[in-house]
Formats: C-alpha cells, sequence, structure tokens
C-alpha cells in the first residue's frame, strides 16, 4: 500500500512539474531552422556543433566533392586533413571548401597603414582582388602598411612571399556566404577547433585590404561576430592572411 501511494505522488508530481515547466518557459527553436539538420551519425569523425535545445541534431560542414571541407588542416604539401598527420607540417585552416582559401596560422596585431593617403589611394585604385590589392599596397607603401607587409612577406614551409594576402572585402563576402547551410559563427567555430588542437591563436577578426573611400580614413574591418565595421586606418587589429590552394 505504501509502495503504491508513493507511485500515484511520484505520479502527481511528475504532472504539476510538466505544467508548471510548460508555462514557464517557451517552446525552444526548431533545431533545422537553426541549420541542425544533421546527427552524429552523419558527421562521424569531423568536428561537430550540437544543437542547444536537442543535442542529438548536431551541424557539421559538408564535404565538398573532392572531400575538402571548411575547418580541414592545410599542410605544406597542399594536402588536408579533419585532424592531425603526423610527419606533416600544418600551414593553415580551411577557411573555404569551394573558393579552396585557407587562413594563416599566424595572425599579428598591426596598424593597416602608418600613412594615410598613399596608402589608401593603392588600395583603392587597384580592384578587388585581394592578392593584387595586397601587392600594390605593398608595392606603394611597404612598411607605412603594416598589414599589408605582414601578409604579403608571410611565408611557410611550401609557400613563398607573395602567397598570401590581406583579404579583399569583396572577397571575404564571398568566403563567408561559401559557409552554406550554417551560420557563419559555427563555422568559425569549426575552424576555431582545428587552430586549438595546433595551438594557435583563435581567429577573431580580419583587417581588409579595402577602404571605405579614397578620402576616408576608414578600412573595413570584420570583427569577432564578423559584422562589417568601418575602422581607422592606424588602429591596431588582428591580422590574419588568406592563401589559395
Amino acid at each position: 500500500m505504501k509502495q503504491n501511494l508513493n507511485m500515484v505522488m511520484t505520479g502527481l508530481c511528475l504532472l504539476t512539474a510538466g505544467e508548471a515547466l510548460a508555462a514557464a518557459c517557451a517552446t525552444p527553436p526548431d533545431c533545422a531552422s537553426l541549420g541542425y539538420t544533421m546527427t552524429t551519425a552523419d558527421c562521424s569523425g569531423l568536428n561537430t556543433i550540437k544543437c542547444p535545445s536537442d543535442p542529438a541534431k548536431v551541424w557539421c560542414d559538408k564535404p565538398a566533392e573532392d572531400g575538402l571541407r571548411i575547418g580541414d588542416i592545410l599542410y605544406s604539401d597542399k594536402t588536408t586533413s579533419p585532424a592531425l598527420v603526423s610527419g606533416k607540417t600544418p600551414i593553415g585552416i580551411v577557411i573555404d571548401a569551394i573558393g579552396r582559401i585557407a587562413v594563416s596560422l599566424e595572425e599579428k596585431t598591426l596598424e593597416w597603414a602608418k600613412a594615410k593617403s598613399s596608402c589608401i589611394r593603392a588600395a583603392i585604385s587597384s580592384g578587388e582582388g585581394s592578392w593584387n590589392r595586397t601587392k600594390i599596397i605593398y608595392d606603394v607603401c611597404s612598411s607605412n602598411a603594416p598589414a599589408a607587409e605582414f601578409c604579403y612577406t608571410h611565408k611557410t614551409e611550401g609557400t613563398q612571399e607573395g602567397d598570401w594576402a590581406i583579404p579583399a572585402m569583396n572577397d571575404f563576402s564571398k568566403i563567408m556566404g561559401n559557409c552554406k547551410e550554417a551560420k557563419w559563427k559555427d563555422c568559425l567555430s569549426v575552424i576555431n577547433q582545428n587552430l586549438n588542437k595546433i595551438n594557435k591563436p583563435k581567429l577573431e577578426g580580419f583587417w581588409t585590404s579595402t577602404p571605405v573611400t579614397e578620402y576616408s580614413s576608414n578600412i573595413y574591418y570584420y570583427e569577432k561576430d564578423f559584422a562589417r565595421l568601418y575602422q581607422e586606418y592606424d588602429t591596431f587589429y588582428p591580422v590574419r592572411c588568406i592563401t589559395h590552394f
């Protein structure tokens, strides 16, 4: 009898708790609508992000047709892998699987330019391509454009001077667009998981090589949440470089 009474009381408590929970809590967002459309089985062996309201639903970057995916480690022999490969030298992390672009492992906090006029005019007149623009800024301004100098002269095992660039604003917009189904912050999280594995600073922002206007003192900068900001050319921000492979 005592056991039966306990069971009844437990049922009443569960019912009461469920009603209270329903009254107090809003309906959680649907995982699929947030981009979490896969299961852990779909993402076996890959870095994953779990849906906040249902950990069984996850997101991972789907590989391109050739198997490449955002967050893969780029090695000096231009091969890639989602995990560290013994005996190979990592040189970057894939940030765009469609465009085959990787971001550097190293970063440096620098001014975009020390002198405004010639460097900004060079950037405006050089078109939109990241590599052409970085080269022209460096050619015109050299050490007066620390961000361009850092990326243009950046080299690793398997790459040489001129292989790396500051991303132009329109190029970086394409990179974010190629993140595809997930929100950019989830792509960024996958990138940072592998940066952490190889003990490199996480990616939080980008100086671009694109001034707002020829006569402005502002340069486009993408910050932690990758909102596009206008920043003064002589302020110090992290510089990350990109390369084609």
